[in-house]
């Protein structure tokens, strides 16, 4: 059966998370009066919710620094994206191709709705999306796609899930639904034996008609 709905991670998959996290995560530990770590330990982060990167980085598990640390690192986030924030290459024309083809689209992220709204009113991306998931409960991201479904009255044999990371990889498994990796993303080491692999969103169109 060819694929008829599309499930995007966002970070790592179409939005360039990098170009705000790190200098968020750099100026909230040295507010902490914590080392920071150098970038290529930090952006791993990202596969992670609020909650979880929080406490890696602060090596802690104090609910109230934690959540301190959390919202000092979505503050300065947040005051960024509209100025720094930017999609990976070739993201928005292969939506544009996608949403022609008359693809249905989805966004399921762990990151929370106040940041993937300031990522959508950036990039101007909600247009192509029938649904856009963020996670301010902290579910594990099986439960958002399973949500996702629901909203969408998506059935998981029509379905593809595209992410950089083995939360991605797993919520797509733990529904049946088809599983390709972002290589160009942030959680890759994490993820192993992916049926499908790209190395540049531009080459999903190919794939999607192609192979599934």
């Amino acid at each position: 059966m060819r694929t008829k709905f599309i499930i995007f991670d966002l970070d790592g998959t179409l939005y360039k998370s990098e170009s705000t996290f790190v200098p968020a995560v750099v100026k909230t530990l040295k507010d902490f009066g914590m080392p920071v770590p150098p970038r290529e330990e930090i952006l791993p982060m990202l596969r992670f919710t609020a909650q979880g990167y929080s406490e890696r980085l602060l090596n802690s598990k104090d609910p109230e620094r934690i959540e301190s640390f959390r919202k000092q690192i979505r503050s300065y986030e947040l005051a960024d994206i509209p100025v720094s924030g930017i999609l990976y290459p070739g993201v928005t024309e292969t939506l544009e191709d996608l949403h022609a083809l008359g693809y249905g689209m989805a966004i399921c992220t762990n990151a929370g709705y106040d940041y993937l709204n300031a990522v959508m009113d950036k990039t101007e991306l909600g247009k192509y999306f029938a649904e856009t998931f963020g996670n301010d409960s902290g579910k594990p991201k099986s439960e958002l796609v399973r949500d996702l479904l629901k909203a969408a009255g998506a059935s998981p044999g029509e379905c593809v899930l595209i992410g950089d990371s083995d939360s991605d990889q797993t919520a797509a498994g733990s529904h049946n639904i088809a599983f390709i990796e972002a290589a160009w993303g942030y959680g890759n080491s994490s993820i192993s034996g992916a049926e499908y692999r790209i190395q540049y969103i531009s080459e999903l169109r190919d794939l999607l008609s192609e192979c599934l």
